[in-house]
Formats: structure tokens, sequence, C-alpha cells
């Protein structure tokens, strides 16, 4: 976020790099809830069915084949790329994919150790990548290698693509969950990247640059959620005992004031960092600052909550709310947006994440299902 997606911006200009900024939201949003849909079908498995290895395994490969495929149609038919482009963001999709699931076994066992080191990794890998990206002319190979070698990482320190064998009766079960998951994934992660393709189409690949730029520390806050996840993962996988209503009220607070010191901690990194990173575009984003990063953090704060209430209420519940989400931010979006621009844009973000929220903590309160 701080050093290769500044130097992209250089390298591709300000339109430019709203066009690859709404890739990478396609990316993440197919790929990266393919990925992570998986990782919790694997962390909550179904009660009497134990996949195997090669049951996750050909579940990751199909479903990696089939968005790999529609990638490269969608590039394919919007335009303004070549067959190589194609081709890398095919196998940025797959791989994509595969690191999003790699980390699963960390997370499991709570090996911190390990999983620090699989997204440091990453992180070294995107940087790495950027001198072979600045040498070809091709963005998608710097994200490219970073995949790659955290998945490497992952395959010689975990155990989850090995000993693979034959798919067993558990696969159905698998891909019926996974399925689920990968929808309710698929439904919270919209209304995320939503800015890139709403603004894209409605307002101009300008505007998607500048609204980054606004939440740019908002969204840094917002990808603690998955580290923070883990590490709840593995502490709630540790307790049988049901969510009580004191429990719950608890979550609610310390998210409440980490979410607060996460907004006053983002605006003051924001007035520092972006003059540096983008100085022709900060005089743009600097009146939507606050509600840009307030709608990025509640966003986090939510994700968070969602993860405790998927482990005590279940995949439904968490799919009803996620769908509820999707609609009220699409119709508050696309109205105000059409409405108002980019400023309308923003202001339907940060009312549809506290409504969110507010949903959240009321759900949590609701009795669980046995």
């Amino acid at each position: 976020q701080l050093l290769v997606y500044p130097l992209f911006k250089r390298e591709l200009g300000i339109e430019g790099f709203g066009v690859a900024l709404s890739l990478m939201a396609l990316l993440s949003l197919t790929a990266g809830s393919l990925g992570n849909a998986l990782g919790f079908a694997r962390l909550f498995k179904k009660e009497g069915v134990c996949p195997s290895n090669a049951d996750y395994t050909l579940v990751l490969l199909t479903g990696s084949l089939l968005i790999g495929a529609l990638g490269v149609w969608a590039l394919r038919r919007t335009g303004g790329v070549d067959g190589i482009d194609a081709l890398f963001f095919a196998l940025l999709l797959g791989a994509t994919a595969a690191r999003c699931y790699s980390d699963v076994e960390f997370k499991q066992t709570g090996d911190a150790l390990r999983y620090f080191s699989f997204y440091a990794l990453l992180s070294l890998g995107y940087a790495a990548g950027l001198w072979l990206s600045l040498r070809t002319g091709r963005w998608m190979v710097a994200l490219l290698v970073g995949e790659l070698l955290a998945i490497l990482f992952a395959y010689t320190k975990s155990g989850i693509y090995h000993d693979l064998g034959r798919p067993t009766k558990a696969l159905w079960p698998l891909l019926r969950q996974t399925g689920v998951l990968l929808l309710s994934a698929l439904l919270e992660g919209l209304p995320f990247y939503a800015d890139r393709l709403i603004l894209l189409a409605s307002v101009g690949a300008e505007a998607v640059t500048v609204f980054y730029t606004a939440s740019l520390f908002g969204k840094v806050a917002a990808l603690l959620a998955t580290p923070v996840s883990a590490l709840l993962v593995g502490l709630l996988l540790r307790t049988r005992a049901p969510l009580s209503r004191k429990s719950w009220a608890c979550f609610l607070l310390v998210a409440l004031a980490v979410g607060g010191v996460a907004t006053l901690g983002c605006l003051l990194a924001s007035h520092l960092f972006l003059p540096l990173l983008y100085g022709e575009v900060f005089a743009a984003a600097r009146p939507i600052l606050l509600p840009a990063i307030l709608a990025q953090v509640l966003f986090f704060v939510s994700g968070v909550l969602m993860v405790v209430l998927l482990r005590y209420y279940g995949e439904k519940r968490q799919l009803f709310l996620n769908a509820l989400f999707l609609v009220l931010f699409f119709t508050l979006a696309l109205f105000l947006t059409r409405q108002g621009g980019l400023r309308g844009f923003v202001h339907a973000a940060l009312l549809a994440n506290a409504l969110r929220l507010f949903s959240l903590a009321v759900c949590g309160f609701l009795p669980q299902r046995p």
C-alpha cells in the first residue's frame, strides 16, 4: 500500500492507476473471496465431516481455473489489454486464491511467527517484483512474485498441500459449505471494493484515485481485520462455551475503542504521509479525508465482529447479514453518487458501514441456535 502502489501511480498516471485499482479490486473480490472461503471451511468444519487435503486442493484448483477463465474473458471483452496481460491476470487470480487459502494452518494452530513470516514474505515479494514490473512494463508481475513466494513458504512450512491422496466422500459437503461461505464473502467484499467499480463507471478513473488516496490509511486499518480475525479464530476454536451477552458487550466495547484510536491514527498519518506519496492528488482528497477514513475503520470493526458471529451463529446468518448490507450499501451508493458525485459516494459508504455495525451489534445479543 505504501511502497508498491505509489510507484504504480507514478508509472501509470492518475487515470491509468485508477483502472489498475479497479482490476485489483476484481482480483481481491473474486480470488481473495475464494481462498478465504475455503480457509474458513477448513477452520470451521461441519460436525462429522472430515475432508482430506485432496478435497481442499481439488476445490481450490477447480475454483482457480474457473475464475482464471472468467478473468481472461472479462479482460478480452473490455479491450485495451493484450494477450500477455490477460495471461498474467489469469495467473494472478489463481495465485491470489491459493495464497489467501495457504495461511489456514497458521491460523488453526495459532502459530503467530509463521503467520507473520508468511505475510512478510508476501510484502517482500511485492517489493522485489517491482524491479521486474518496471523492466517489463507490466504491473501485475510485481504482485505475482509476492503471491508465489508466500505460497512456496506455506508449502514448505505447513502440511495442507502434502499427503494429498484421492478425494473422499467429504468433497460434496465441503463444496456446499465453501459455496455458502464464498457467496457470503462476495457479498461482504463488494461494498469494500465498490468505490473502484461504482466510481469508475459513474464518475471516472480519476475519482477512483482520489477516493483511494483519501481512504488509504483507513484501508490499511481495514486490512488489519485479517490478522486480528486470525488471532480471534485461534482463541474461539479453543472454547466450547456459548457467547454470553456480557462477552459480546465486551467485544463491542473493545472494538469501538480500537476503532476510535485507529481513526485518529489514520487522520494523523494521512496528513503526514499523503502529501509525500500522492502530492498531486492530496488537495482533491483532503476535503473527504475524515468520512472516507471513518467508513473504512467501521468496515474493519464490523469485519472482526463478523468472525465472532460466524463462530457462534454459523455461515447462514453471516450470509443473511452480508446480503442485507450489500443491498443497503448499493442502494445508498448509487443514489447518493448520482446526486453528489464523489462526495455523495463517500457519505453513502459512511452511512452504510455505520448501519452495518449497528445491525451486527444487535445480532450478537439475539439467541444462538443450537
